[in-house]
């Protein structure tokens, strides 16, 4: 067991290699995992080659770069997991982030892979295998990569040694990959050096297969792509046609991208600096951001980013239905298509359109085609989703504000780019085309030279640069103003409608209000005349069916009480009560007397007294103090009963008594006035006389357990009491009648003789009248009854329109506040405009405030970009700053070197015409030396110097011929 200092160093089982590649559930994100590691600053590569092949029958995949290539160590770094040591050069990011890209591409294409690379230096060449099929032959527990190095031999351009401690890894490879000698393994890597003098090839085989076919990948139907055979079952169709029809239905729903290999790789980076072959033929690779049409730049500020983030939106100019956001991080694309917003519902909002992002700020998965699922990505795509619901209703505003009458959607239109930019095939810069340029007809190869521009005719010049992010404002969203004006005016419109109807409303409560009056005044009536509280003042009218007997003459009695002139608003009048006549005490609180219970003309006295008129008090503002009167009659000297007498009128009435357990209807009969006349011949008929006794009734009116609308009732009683008078007394009142006999002030008794004898031809008469007072009273029953059924329905009537009242009030009358202090004889009306006044006062300052409130905030927002402007400023200058300082170390350094070649050129120079002088004193030698071979001779060291110093020597001792 491997251990360091006696720890366990943990294993890496060979299955790993399987385990790892199954994060790639599409093979094209195997393949770009590879196209990654060459387009990284530290490998810089210009072209990037992808084939297919066929070594010894078996199909290879073979991916070859131009790039700087590798040496051991870095190949070991390669085939081993975890180790990425990538960094930023002349400004561009890596794309690898986790040293895993390798091994898991590999593997998710084939199970096993070779990597040949060749180093800048030129003078080794490496050679690594991965392969699962060797470990497992090998039964290994851990995985091994044999790895060898080639060293160039002098004087030979082809030919390589092997290090002796490489050995072993040679025999491996030659033994378990297709390469089984080493001249085929020096053909691999002459492959290299035809595209470059560096460069790396990766060859994979044992490609994955499916059930239906030995690989995944379709290479017969184009012979220019790779695509992904889409697997849509055609057993159950006969027809061409509609297998066609199938297969077209299934292209429409996924975009091209997705099963074919050109088009992904056309629009895998944001701004491509590598160009991609694809078996022979260049891919066309296009500026995503700028070759869309109604091209518009918005801007994403999240909180959790310093800067904004720019978004590019346009609509699709190939196809409609191929549309979403484009996601990139660090140049390299991560979603494509990715349906946000509107574009999620089914309804053709947002169909066609395109929005380009960097999202740096996010982290992707380790198959580099997702982000990771955290809240910073959630937002990004609702924020992502706003804007570009914003972008397509800006645009269907606009093409609606110019052209009204269209009907054509502007996905369906014939679009071109706004812009038009195509890539110079030596320098990989990218030149902007003028307008009217049709990109599809120019050449397959395009050069600088051939830009009709001047300023950029050169491959030396520069690309045209880019406004800067920061200084580039996002489009202006006309449609949110439009929306907003119309939104204005339709609240204008709607708060217009409110105050009219507001006003319609209080109109409709003041008519509701003088309903409601009319209303109480009708109720009252009804019930005044169903059961009025007081009695109307009794009069004295002629019955028509029992006329005077003109045989019986006039008993003598006294004159009449001057009477008050007949007056609506007198209380009732009380007449004088005849001797005759037989009380009924009243049923009320201070009595117990039960309504059938009456005096006995015994203990019955008769008073002489004048009609006492009661007047109205004006001034008095409690009604109900009239039920609280009390009315006493006394006789101070009692008087005996007429012999005879003659029923004139008698009076009924319906009285409605109010008990406090409850309302009654007690209905009395009584004589209102009695009209007595006397005949001298009746005298056979003599009533005892009455007891000295003085003989009292009390009357009081009943009292009410609950009172009402207590002045408008009373109002009402009495209008309705002076019409029910109106009504029962046809004829004018006629005074009281002449009293049976003169009115004394003392006790003395009268004189029998002067009562008349009874009349007994009158009776049958009186009984006749009494019928017809029955019979009054029954329709005055029948009457009162239909008046209570209207005074009911007009009661439920009232409650009806008290409550749609009360309802439209509180519906439109908001915090009313209202004080019986501060109530003028303004009436309704003025506090209903002071109160509108009111609300149109609250209303504005609620809008101002809320005014302010924005401006506020606007100020707070300028504050902050202000400081965040300050901020970038000082950046800028720091980054110059430094910048100046690189270029003026750079100068420093270029003017060193500069020096240093000029002297080393110099020296070279001298060395040459010392190797030309040796070799001309070696041709002059060869006369002194004939066995010298100059071809053996080094030039570079002094042998040719030795030579002559030892032959000059030779010369000089044999002295002069």
């Amino acid at each position: 067991m491997a251990s360091q200092r006696g720890v366990p160093i943990s294993k890496l089982c060979p299955m790993f290699l399987h385990t790892n590649s199954t994060s790639h559930t599409w093979p094209f994100s195997a393949i770009a995992e590879l196209i990654d590691n060459a387009y990284d600053p530290d490998v810089n590569a210009k072209q990037f080659w992808i084939d297919k092949t066929q070594i010894k029958k078996q199909d290879c995949l073979i991916f070859m770069d131009n790039g700087n290539g590798l040496d051991y160590e870095k190949m070991h770094k390669m085939l081993s997991f975890g180790y990425s040591d990538k960094r930023v050069i002349n400004g561009k990011h890596p794309i690898g982030l986790y040293g895993n890209g390798f091994k898991s591409g590999s593997m998710r294409l084939g199970k096993d892979a070779i990597v040949f690379s060749k180093s800048q230096d030129g003078d080794t060449m490496q050679v690594g295998m991965l392969s699962q099929s060797y470990l497992a032959q090998i039964k290994a527990d851990e995985i091994i990569v044999p790895i060898i190095s080639f060293q160039c031999v002098p004087h030979s351009q082809y030919k390589f040694n092997v290090n002796e401690k490489h050995k072993a890894s040679l025999q491996d490879i030659l033994h378990y990959s297709i390469f089984n000698t080493e001249n085929e393994l020096l053909e691999e890597l002459k492959a290299i050096s035809s595209t470059g003098s560096s460069g790396t090839r990766i060859i994979v085989w044992n490609l994955r297969r499916t059930i239906t076919r030995p690989t995944e990948f379709d290479f017969t139907t184009f012979s220019d792509d790779i695509k992904i055979p889409l697997d849509v079952p055609l057993d159950g169709l006969e027809s061409t046609s509609e297998q066609y029809r199938v297969i077209q239905s299934e292209l429409l729903t996924k975009p091209e991208s997705y099963y074919s290999l050109r088009a992904y790789c056309s629009i895998l980076y944001l701004k491509p600096r590598m160009q991609i072959i694809i078996r022979g033929q260049k891919v066309k690779t296009e500026l995503i951001s700028k070759s869309l049409a109604c091209i518009a730049k918005d801007h994403y500020k999240p909180n959790f980013v310093n800067r904004r983030i720019p978004v590019t939106f346009g609509y699709n100019t190939k196809c409609k239905d191929q549309y979403g956001i484009m996601m990139y991080h660090k140049n390299r694309l991560i979603k494509a298509y990715e349906r946000v917003g509107v574009q999620l519902k089914a309804n053709n909002q947002g169909l066609g359109v395109i929005g380009v992002i960097e999202c740096n700020f996010l982290e992707p998965t380790h198959n580099k085609q997702d982000f990771d699922n955290t809240d910073k990505y959630r937002k990004t795509i609702n924020n992502l989703g706003v804007k570009l619901e914003d972008y397509w209703k800006e645009i269907r505003f606009k093409r609606n504000k110019e052209d009204p009458s269209s009907t054509t959607p502007v996905e369906d239109t014939m679009k071109r780019p706004d812009q038009n930019w195509v890539q110079c095939d030596t320098c990989l810069r990218w030149r902007k085309l003028p307008d009217g340029i049709d990109c599809k007809r120019l050449p397959k190869e395009w050069f600088c030279h051939m830009n009709p521009d001047p300023q950029f005719r050169s491959c030396t010049v520069e690309e045209e640069p880019e406004d800067s992010d920061d200084d580039q404002p996002s489009y202006q969203k006309t449609y949110k103003q439009h929306e907003r004006n119309t939104k204005m005016k339709q609240d204008k419109k709607r708060q217009q409608n409110e105050d009219e109807q507001r006003k319609a409303e209080q109109m409709q409560i003041k008519a509701l209000a003088q309903k409601n009056k009319t209303l109480k005044h009708q109720r009252i009536s009804c019930l005044a005349k169903a059961s009025p509280s007081t009695p109307p003042a009794p009069s004295t009218s002629p019955a028509p069916s029992t006329p005077p007997a003109p045989s019986t003459p006039p008993a003598p009695s006294t004159p009449p009480a001057p009477s008050t002139p007949s007056n609506p608003r007198m209380k009732r009048t009380l007449a004088m009560t005849p001797e005759s006549e037989t009380k009924k005490p009243r049923l009320n609180g201070f009595h117990n007397n039960t309504p059938m219970e009456t005096v006995s003309p015994a203990a019955e006295t008769t008073m002489s007294s004048t009609s006492v008129i009661i007047p109205v008090d004006d001034d008095d503002d409690n009604i109900m103090d009239d039920d609280d009167i009390m009315i006493l009659e006394i006789n101070s000297t009692p008087i005996q009963k007429k012999a005879t007498f003659d029923l004139a009128m008698v009076k009924s009435e319906s009285r409605a008594m109010e008990t406090p357990s409850g309302t009654g209807n007690v209905k009395t009969s009584c004589t209102g006035t009695s009209s007595v006349e006397t005949g001298t011949a009746a005298t056979s008929y003599f009533p005892p006389p009455p007891s000295s006794e003085q003989v009292s009734i009390t009357t009081q009116t009943e009292i009410r357990s609950k009172v009402k609308d207590e002045d408008e009732e009373h109002k009402g009683k009495r209008e309705k009491e002076e019409k029910v008078r109106d009504r029962t007394e046809p004829g004018p009142s006629t005074p009281n009648p002449p009293s049976a006999g003169p009115s004394s002030s003392g006790s003395s008794a009268p004189d029998p003789s002067d009562h008349p004898m009874i009349d007994f031809r009158n009776l049958s008469e009186a009984q006749e009248q009494q019928d017809q007072l029955l019979e009054l009273m029954q329709a005055a029953a029948h009457e009162r009854d239909q008046f209570k059924e209207q005074v009911n329905k007009l009661t439920s009537q009232l409650h009806n329109l008290e409550g749609s009242m009360q309802e439209l009030s509180q519906a439109t009358v908001k915090r009313e506040h209202c004080h019986q202090a501060c109530q003028t004889g303004g009436g309704e009306e003025g506090e209903q405009s002071e109160r509108i006044k009111v609300e149109i006062i609250e209303e504005e300052r609620g809008n101002l405030w809320s005014l302010c409130e924005t401006l506020q905030q606007d100020v707070v927002e300028l504050r902050r970009e202000k400081q965040q402007w300050g901020r970038e400023k000082q950046e800028r200058e720091k980054q110059e700053k430094e910048k100046q300082e690189r270029e003026k170390q750079e100068k420093e350094k270029q003017l060193r070197e500069k020096q240093e070649s000029e002297g080393a050129q110099t020296s070279a120079d001298q060395a040459e015409r010392l190797r030309e002088l040796r070799r001309s004193v070696g041709r002059l030698l060869v006369t002194f030396v004939p066995a010298l071979d100059l071809e053996q001779v080094n030039y570079d060291c002094s042998v040719i110097d030795e030579i002559l110093d030892q032959v000059l020597t030779d010369v000089e001792s044999m002295g002069p011929v």
